[in-house]
């Protein structure tokens, strides 16, 4: 990354976990071992398999994201997010809500559509752990909607909510010069830098496809606004767009945890070393 000292900072929150965040002025590395890695060959669609084709990188991504927010939030949801099954595997424990998830998401043989994996995601939180979760999206299939923005995803990984990413695989029509979207697939950040907050920079990730971390893979700002890649690719698709931006985060908002339970060891610390007539007119 080497465009700032690096400085290394813990969060405590709520019970949570302390997790090391590596962060600079336009670059932020969550721990990675605190995702899932979940490899969606595991993970068949909500056919079973039907046509046998791997086609569950969304439901798996979410999963991965799950694991993220599970072992950050531990207070607000234990284990409900991803419950462990006596004898299970924290594998076989994943795959089983990957398999959930396939049917909320409507997964199929050729996948699932954006609108899908949104709907699905939330319809799934919101059982198995209702009025805990805040979601925001930039989509730019949506109508008006837009392309992700560093600044958004800089900001959600800072404030420590879990994403997910659509990215599109395009090749180059010879004819006419223009993109042709040949695929798509589901990806859960991990972290993201740029020099000038632009998109010109990189990202990293946990990929559905091995359940591997793909780190500091070299990102471009686009003329149209979209972030791109030439660096990640799908058998002979030569561009690869970031096309639409999923988080998460427990209610309330983790920087507002922050600031509530960060400050009650001052307050109580405040309250200690007060004058004893202070303390006795507040008795």
């Amino acid at each position: 990354m080497g465009y700032h000292k690096t400085l290394a900072i813990v969060l405590t929150l709520a019970g949570a976990a302390c997790l090391p965040v590596t962060l600079t002025a336009n670059s932020i590395q969550l721990d990675s071992t605190q995702f899932g890695h979940l490899d969606q060959a595991n993970v068949t669609d909500c056919n079973n398999g039907g046509g046998g084709i791997n086609s569950a990188c969304g439901p798996t991504a979410v999963v991965n994201s799950l694991v993220f927010l599970q072992n950050t939030y531990q207070a607000i949801y234990g284990t409900t997010l991803v419950p462990h099954t006596p004898g299970n595997t924290a594998i076989q424990d994943q795959t089983a809500v990957g398999q959930t998830l396939a049917c909320y998401q409507s997964c199929g043989e050729n996948g699932t559509t954006i609108d899908e994996f949104i709907n699905g995601k939330e319809a799934y939180i919101n059982s198995v752990a209702p009025n805990t979760t805040y979601f925001k999206v930039q989509n730019s299939f949506a109508s008006g909607g837009v392309d992700p923005t560093f600044n958004f995803l800089y900001s959600e990984l800072v404030d420590r909510e879990d994403v997910e990413l659509l990215v599109g695989f395009y090749s180059v029509n010879p004819t006419n010069g223009l993109l042709v979207r040949n695929g798509g697939h589901y990806i859960t950040l991990t972290g993201i830098s740029s020099a000038t907050n632009d998109g010109n920079g990189t990202i990293s990730f946990v990929d559905p496809s091995g359940g591997v971390d793909m780190n500091n893979i070299a990102t471009f700002l686009a003329t149209d606004g979209s972030i791109r890649t030439t660096a990640y690719l799908s058998g002979a698709n030569p561009v690869t767009i970031i096309e639409a931006a999923v988080s998460e985060s427990p209610i309330p908002e983790p920087a507002t945890l922050f600031f509530m339970f960060g400050m009650i060891p001052v307050a109580l610390l405040l309250r200690r070393f007060r004058p004893a007539a202070q303390r006795d007119q507040s008795n």
